[in-house]
């Protein structure tokens, strides 16, 4: 008995994804294509209105501010202390340079305090994540925009 052959080989109809256009980029370049001007701007905007309905109005936060901030935080995530303050200490185990030459202690918990994505008075009851809604609106369309694989996607679960 002989086997043969019943089904054909199916070609790519389109092209490859081509990524080239990603390589001269810098990692902070890219993670500006998806953490956006439009995010800093919601969250200075959002933490101002905050701020106010707090009945606070001492000090403003600014975009370059902000983007201090969220970059603390990020390397907050990777250099991992007991306490967000250590960063500031002068114990070599824990102080972070970088961290403490780039913002105040204080100007930092300030922020941190005040930190919204969304105006409070107008939270939809429904959405569980009203509160993060304006910002993941805008992260889902800068990955919609750079996104340049297939359109078919394979979710496999455990």
């Amino acid at each position: 008995m002989k086997w043969e052959k019943r089904y054909k080989t199916v070609h790519r109809l389109k092209p490859e994804p081509n990524y080239s256009e990603f390589n001269n980029k810098t990692p902070t370049e890219l993670f500006e294509l998806f953490f956006c001007n439009d995010i800093i701007e919601l969250l200075v905007k959002e933490s101002i209105t905050y701020r106010r309905q707090k009945n606070n109005n001492n000090i403003s936060v600014c975009y370059e501010e902000m983007k201090c901030f969220l970059a603390i935080l990020l390397l907050s995530g990777y250099k991992q202390v007991p306490s967000k303050r250590n960063y500031w200490e002068n114990e070599l185990d824990v102080k972070n340079s970088f961290v403490s030459e780039a913002m105040r202690r204080d100007r930092f918990f300030y922020i941190m305090r005040y930190l919204h994505c969304a105006d409070c008075s107008k939270l939809d009851a429904d959405d569980r994540y009203s509160k993060l809604r304006p910002m993941l609106n805008i992260l889902k369309k800068g990955f919609l925009d750079e996104y340049k694989g297939d359109t078919e996607l394979s979710l496999m679960s455990r």
